[in-house]
């Protein structure tokens, strides 16, 4: 069972992912969307844990874990805009504009911010 910790290593280790990918522009945009929807969900698994020692299984049980968890409501559209374009880029095959994956790096950073906030480092 993965607690905060090992959460924070994996959404540090999908930072260097994301970081190695764009180094090639915008070859890997479509892993990079991929990469960036797992370190919200990394970050949104911290808050679980932290205040109901919660490890959802699933995408349908973390849904259902983020509906009762009034902290996360302010960046949850932004968790499901990730995981909608990460499926995109999985399942339907399209093509990102650096401009949209800017745009997606900045929900990623709201839920990040909003995580740090929640979440005691240490």
């Amino acid at each position: 069972m993965p607690d905060i910790a090992t959460h924070r290593r994996k959404v540090h280790h999908n930072r260097q992912v994301i970081a190695h990918l764009q180094t090639a522009g915008d070859v890997y945009l479509d892993w990079v969307i991929t990469a960036m929807f797992y370190t919200a969900l990394h970050l949104v698994d911290q808050v679980l844990y932290h205040y109901a020692r919660l490890n959802p299984r699933n995408h349908r049980e973390r849904h259902a874990a983020i509906g009762q968890q009034p902290a996360l409501a302010s960046v949850y559209r932004d968790y499901r805009e990730l995981e909608r374009q990460s499926r995109r880029s999985r399942y339907d095959c399209a093509d990102f504009t650096l401009q949209e994956v800017q745009w997606l790096a900045e929900r990623l950073a709201r839920i990040e911010q909003l995580v740090d906030s929640l979440v005691p480092q240490g």
